[in-house]
């Protein structure tokens, strides 16, 4: 389905998972998901996600015989992003795909992903 279509009432949720699907929105649309995700989260909750590493706003390739689009910004520019929307991170790490193991033929080979734990601060000050 279509993430951005999503509508859950504020203060849903004590965590959101989100691995391998943020940058498949071309990143002008990323803040804005990042921004309803922090909404849904109650106070303290918890958000996870993984994020590409390269600086590239249209990536076109192919995955298990279909054709697949990813987005993304630099990694300084994705961990802003998420401060931006009011997430404080709690854990950064860039991680190669198969931890560096995955031979050289392999579609993921030399991929690297930026994996995040962050929070919604417990006490959240009220929007202008």
């Amino acid at each position: 389905g279509d993430m951005t279509s999503l509508v859950f009432e504020r203060d849903s949720f004590d965590g959101v998972v989100c691995f391998y699907a943020l940058f498949h929105l071309p990143r002008a649309e990323q803040r804005d998901m990042l921004a309803k995700i922090y909404a849904w989260l109650r106070p303290g909750g918890m958000f996870v996600v993984n994020l590409a590493t390269v600086d590239e706003e249209e990536i076109f390739g192919e995955m298990f015989g279909h054709g697949m689009f990813w987005s993304s910004y630099g990694v300084e520019e994705s961990k802003a992003m998420l401060v931006d929307v009011g997430l404080e991170l709690v854990e950064v790490e860039v991680v190669e795909a198969g931890d560096g193991q995955l031979e050289e033929g392999d579609a993921d080979y030399g991929a690297k992903f930026l994996w995040i734990a962050a929070k919604k601060a417990r006490v959240c000050l009220p929007t202008p």
